[in-house]
């Protein structure tokens, strides 16, 4: 239906053909012809200059890219040359003063180098927990841009040799420098403004540095060769409206009420069904009756287009629900706490200071199966997963990891607030009345914690810990706490 009302646009009414003919006549014709041509011509002109300053303008980024490098990678050699360096690899023990006194000297450093640093063989960083700029760990020489908090960062990172030249590097030195200001202090720009040169790169990405030229953003000097040939179409143009000034207007006029507007309030319209996702505008009057349909029609649309929206928005919440929620007790499945636990490997919970692990294991179910049958047994995980879900903080999230276990992450949670939790749970699950199940015995959990500070190296391993202490603290009614963990924390 949309094509049929476009195609019925494009037949214009005879009224507005025949005021058009009249009105142009002639001369209008040539005069259009001129202007088109004209317009061509300089588009072309204008294109090619403009291309040729983009090509020119991304090729001073490139040169001034590797003139960078050079010039950081010339910096760091010579660091990695000197007998102190060597010295500091070997005994770091005053490595702080003579960072800041030696590496980091103001007189020998530029003013957009914002740090280096030394690192072991095995890559560590030498002031490591000191370093606030360059990363703690590094796997070998490289060089990479990252993003800053007032622009982009050039990292580059190179070996340090022993004293007669052996192939093992005894260590590596890095420095990180605003790229922006090095590139435009070090080079010299021709055909870009260097103070709107930037580049664009997400938070948490490295960028390689050989799309560190593809990523710049710029805006180009202005272009003034053109200036004459534009001075002379200028005139003639000014010739052409004065002959053609009547009837232009007039011309202009008619295409203004009938079409111009017309079409900006349609173009409105289309733009205003873009901005509002679920309020959708109304639809503006048309004197046209082509103008008029195609506006009822992109209305129809755009309702059906909405529809179909809401309901595909309420399938995948669907879905997500039926992924993510354990069917029987409707807490977080195990694909749920794979996708929360995987977010806190990576880095993605950025204010993590403290983490906590819980495991849970429903003591006895087996004998409940065993006597009462699978009937029971499953109403009993479905109330003690109601009541630990309950005696959990409302930021926590409640995993049924299989059969009669659950877990929970507690972030930003102390060793004795976790353990107060897990007593909670415990007592709550104690307390409930399970009577009218035919049960004569209170239900019991048995609890494993593991903790740490947030540190990659211990993180990964809290669900093990929490589940051998899980079954070293098996039925004893208390929280049991990792001892591995505690010794290592």
């Amino acid at each position: 239906m949309l094509s049929n009302q476009v195609k019925r646009f494009r037949l214009w009414r005879p009224a507005i053909w025949r005021c058009t003919a009249l009105i142009f006549g002639s001369g209008g014709v040539a005069l259009l012809f001129v202007l088109l041509f004209t317009a061509h011509r300089i588009e072309q002109l204008n294109s090619i200059a403009e291309t040729s300053r983009a090509s020119s303008g991304r090729l001073e980024v490139v040169h001034a890219i590797q003139s960078t490098l050079a010039r950081s990678r010339s910096m760091l050699r010579e660091v990695a040359l000197w007998d102190e360096t060597r010295a500091q690899l070997g005994d770091p023990s005053d490595y702080a003063f003579w960072q800041s006194a030696q590496l980091m000297n103001p007189a020998r450093v530029p003013h957009y180098v914002e740090s280096m640093e030394l690192y072991r063989p095995s890559g560590e960083a030498l002031g490591v927990g000191n370093t606030p700029v360059l990363p703690n760990r590094i796997s070998g020489p490289d060089m990479y841009g990252i993003a800053g908090r007032d622009g982009a960062r050039l990292r580059v990172f190179i070996p340090v040799l022993g004293p007669h030249g052996d192939q093992s590097p005894i260590g590596y030195v890095g420095v990180q420098l605003n790229l922006v200001d090095a590139v435009t202090e070090i080079s010299k720009f021709d055909s870009l403004k260097p103070e709107t040169l930037r580049f664009p790169i997400p938070e948490g990405e490295r960028a390689p540095v050989l799309e560190l030229a593809d990523r710049a953003s710029f805006e180009l000097t202005e272009f003034s060769h053109l200036e004459p040939l534009l001075v002379t179409i200028r005139q003639s143009m000014i010739l052409l409206v004065l002959v053609n000034l009547i009837v232009l207007l007039l011309g202009l006029w008619l295409v203004r009420r009938y079409l111009t507007d017309p079409l900006n309030r349609l173009v409105e319209y289309v733009r205003a069904l873009d901005r509002a996702p679920n309020q959708p505008p109304a639809p503006p009057g048309m004197a046209i009756r082509e103008l008029a349909g195609l506006v009822r029609a992109l209305s129809r649309y755009d309702q059906r287009i909405r529809k179909l929206k809401r309901d595909l928005d309420h399938k995948n919440a669907e879905l997500w629900e039926l992924a993510h929620l354990d069917s029987l007790t409707q807490v977080g499945n195990r694909l749920a706490f794979a996708d929360d636990w995987g977010q806190i490997l990576t880095g993605q919970e950025r204010r993590l200071k403290e983490l906590a692990f819980l495991m849970f294991d429903c003591d006895g179910l087996k004998a409940i199966n065993d006597r009462y049958g699978h009937a029971v047994g499953d109403e009993v995980i479905r109330r003690i997963a109601t009541s630990l879900n309950t005696s959990l903080r409302d930021e926590d999230t409640l995993y049924r990891m299989g059969g009669d276990e659950f877990a929970t992450i507690l972030k930003n949670s102390d060793r004795f607030q976790a353990r107060r939790i897990g007593q909670r749970c415990i007592a709550a699950v104690s307390g409930l009345d399970v009577s009218d199940l035919g049960m004569d015995r209170p239900l019991a959990v048995s609890v494993g914690l593991a903790h740490s500070a947030y540190a990659a190296d211990l993180v990964q391993d809290l669900p093990e810990l929490a589940d051998q202490a899980l079954y070293e603290g098996k039925g004893q009614g208390v929280v049991m706490e990792a001892r591995k963990l505690d010794q290592s924390a």
